[in-house]
């Protein structure tokens, strides 16, 4: 694997210096493909195409959202502070540094005629708008996209230059009120023809599609220097290998959007996306704390409790869909299609192996506090479990939400559970013995641990079958 990527690495250094002048990104222009891009092309000669990182922390929500028709209720139950720390964390694991900043540095690449104060920046969100009081969303959560705008500015580019869009049915205009309330006050939130040009123009989709589309125009014509995608671990239809991630994001980008797996490759090679020198989109990031078996309007059903990181769209999809959507979730995809998200980029199956894990960061013990000062929380259970195990917590029914989840003792998460208020200082929750996907777990012992508020607590039950 590292010898294939230095010698790609290696093949487009030499090509892209012969063809400098070609490459340039002139604004005003559109961007239409000459000639053969290197196969694979490489997004960043400092970051290994197919190095993806992933941080599984369960401690980043601490608990379900009560509803799913308001921003402010899907993150209730997210720790803003945990979700940012893990994420600067992410970066320093993506880019091998040893700080944030200088992991940004690495990330992000300026054009050689741009100071970082003058380079415009757009992030791509999954959103899915509210279009009645009564319909449920699935968007990137404020923590994350907060965390992303930060990562930037600590490296001079200034929040004015941010602008965070959508396309025009899906518009990104949902989190305005956000702004200076979980969002930095300086960016732009866009329907995707405000911020960036006003109009759509004509862009070329290469191969395997190999036709002209209609593209966002500050994306196209190369007046965005960096692009940023945050997708949604998300299902689909078969079209796309059932699921709906970062490639799928960029299809909201152009119009029209016909449910054609040629076009979504297309697309993803354009170089309306990863055009120009430095090449653009230059960070995919996967919000997957929340995530849906099916979709793509589809409301949370799992928690992964995972963040995923990387540079290049269709690797990090891949082993999202693999490591992830199956091994964790338990769930099934197009195989035929799925791989071409691999081979019609350069890759094989054999050339990407796993995720990268990144450590959470060490949770903080909060001092005990004296009665009368907060609350207490205690968790009971029986050693062994029954057919209808009971987990109890002692508390007012106002310290909300929980986070109950059941592990294996190896740390992987076969289940969490829904709490219900059976009386004013009492908690209840059951477990039935069931994972995720509603197997029943085999003989051996769990682990059960209660999240609220950055304190965890947890006892180990025993189950014989």
């Amino acid at each position: 694997m590292g010898t294939r990527q230095s010698d790609s690495r290696r093949k487009f250094l030499k090509q892209s210096v012969q063809a400098a002048a070609a490459t340039a990104v002139v604004p005003g222009t559109v961007l239409a493909q000459k000639q053969p891009r290197p196969d694979p092309i490489i997004i960043n000669p400092k970051i290994d195409n197919l190095r993806v990182v992933c941080c599984h922390d369960p401690a980043m929500v601490t608990g379900k959202p009560t509803t799913y028709t308001t921003i402010a209720g899907q993150n209730e139950p997210v720790v803003v502070e945990r979700v940012q720390a893990n994420i600067n964390a992410m970066a320093m694991k993506l880019a091998q540094k040893g700080t944030p900043k200088e992991a940004w540095e690495t990330i992000y690449q300026k054009p050689a005629n741009k100071e970082w104060s003058q380079v415009k920046v757009a992030i791509k969100a999954n959103c899915k708008t509210l279009r009645n009081r009564n319909d449920p969303m699935n968007n990137p959560r404020l923590a994350v996209l907060d965390s992303i705008c930060k990562g930037l500015n600590s490296i001079g580019i200034p929040f004015g230059s941010i602008i965070l869009y959508d396309d025009d049915d899906e518009d990104a205009t949902i989190y305005t009120s956000f702004l200076g309330n979980g969002l930095p006050s300086g960016i732009k939130v866009s329907r995707r023809n405000n911020e960036l040009g006003g109009e759509k123009i004509t862009a070329a989709i290469p191969a395997p599609y190999n036709r002209d589309g209609k593209c966002t125009k500050h994306i196209a014509d190369g007046t965005i220097d960096i692009l940023i995608n945050v997708g949604m671990n998300k299902g689909h239809n078969s079209t796309w290998g059932n699921a709906t991630i970062t490639m799928k994001n960029h299809l909201g980008t152009f119009d029209p959007r016909p449910h054609e797996t040629n076009r979504l490759f297309g697309i993803n090679k354009s170089d309306a996306i990863i055009g120009g020198n430095p090449v653009r989109q230059q960070l995919c990031f996967v919000d997957s704390l929340y995530a849906s078996r099916s979709g793509p309007s589809a409301i949370p059903d799992f928690w992964p409790n995972r963040l995923i990181m990387g540079t290049f769209s269709p690797v990090v999809d891949y082993l999202t869909i693999k490591k992830i959507r199956e091994d964790v979730m338990g769930l099934s995809h197009s195989g035929s299609v799925v791989n071409r998200y691999l081979t019609e980029f350069g890759y094989s199956v054999g050339d990407v192996t796993d995720l990268v894990n990144v450590d959470p960061v060490p949770i903080t013990t909060p001092k005990p506090q004296r009665r009368g000062h907060g609350t207490q929380l205690s968790l009971s259970l029986p050693k062994h479990l029954t057919n209808r195990p009971t987990v109890r917590f002692d508390l007012p029914t106002t310290i909300r939400p929980l986070l109950i989840s059941v592990y294996s003792l190896q740390g992987k998460e076969i289940a969490s559970i829904i709490p219900s208020v059976k009386e004013a200082a009492r908690v209840e929750a059951h477990w039935d013995g069931r994972n995720q996907v509603g197997r029943v777990v085999g003989s051996g012992t769990y682990v059960v641990t209660v999240k609220q508020s950055g304190r965890a607590f947890s006892k180990q039950i025993h189950i014989t079958r």
